[in-house]
């Protein structure tokens, strides 16, 4: 009866003692994680040995600026541009300019051989020859009228002709003027000269070509004065709400 008893204290001990460890093997295995938990809400940062490339930092607040980075060409001031074209017709003798040379206001350009110019002098002359005959006539024919030879509707006939040989005269004269020529120097080539001061933007013909006057497809050469120039970008549709006048 003793042995008996005395193994069931022996078993009941041995119970306890399994209980107490099991229990302190649990304490140990969350002490971590509360450890863990209190470390964190002060603030420790935890950044594993192996992580190589990572950075820590702490946050801050910033402006971030509102801009748009667009694809920009520079070009001149447009109202600052002159397109040349040979104010007649006929072909390219001899080009005197180069891509950006500049050039001063009334610097030759180029020389043409033209047959507009051509007809254009030969008008001229035959106004000349024409208005000298006319008047003449008149002269005559208001002689004759003062001596009572002639009958006034045939002065009034010889005051016409005179007025109307002389517009023409001053037509053929204004064309030529028109072509930038002198009538009473006639030239033996048409004349292109510069406009305006500023540099040969670039050239649209070459020594040798005809040239179709003002139905040209393209200019002889495009001046321009690059004193001001724009640097000119494209906004894209969905970027115009963005973009408002006086910005910079």
């Amino acid at each position: 009866m003793k042995f008996a008893f005395l193994i069931l204290v022996l078993i009941t001990a041995l119970g306890a003692v399994s209980c107490g460890g099991a229990g302190n093997a649990s304490n140990s295995s969350e002490q971590p994680k509360d450890n863990s938990n209190s470390e964190s809400v002060k603030g420790n940062e935890y950044v594993a040995p192996d992580a190589k490339g990572i950075q820590t930092m702490t946050v801050k607040t910033a402006d971030v600026p509102n801009y748009l980075e667009l694809a920009a060409h520079i070009e001149p001031d447009p109202t600052h541009v002159v397109h040349v074209f040979a104010p007649a017709g006929g072909r390219i003798t001899e080009l005197k300019v180069r891509p950006w040379q500049k050039v001063e206001k009334g610097q030759t350009l180029a020389l043409l051989q033209s047959s507009d110019l051509a007809r254009a002098m030969a008008d001229f002359r035959k106004g000349l020859a024409d208005n000298e005959v006319k008047q003449k006539q008149l002269a005559r024919a208001q002689d004759l009228l003062n001596h009572h030879a002639i009958a006034e509707k045939d002065f009034q006939q010889a005051l016409a002709d005179a007025d109307t040989a002389k517009a023409e005269l001053e037509a053929a004269r204004e064309q030529i003027l028109v072509l930038g020529m002198d009538p009473n120097h006639p030239p033996s080539q048409l004349r292109v000269a510069a406009p305006r001061s500023g540099v040969v933007f670039d050239v649209g013909a070459a020594q040798g070509e005809f040239s179709k006057s003002l139905d040209a497809p393209t200019p002889l050469c495009t001046i321009a004065d690059i004193t001001t120039i724009w640097a000119v970008g494209d906004v894209y549709e969905k970027d115009l709400r963005a973009v408002k006048s006086g910005q910079e």
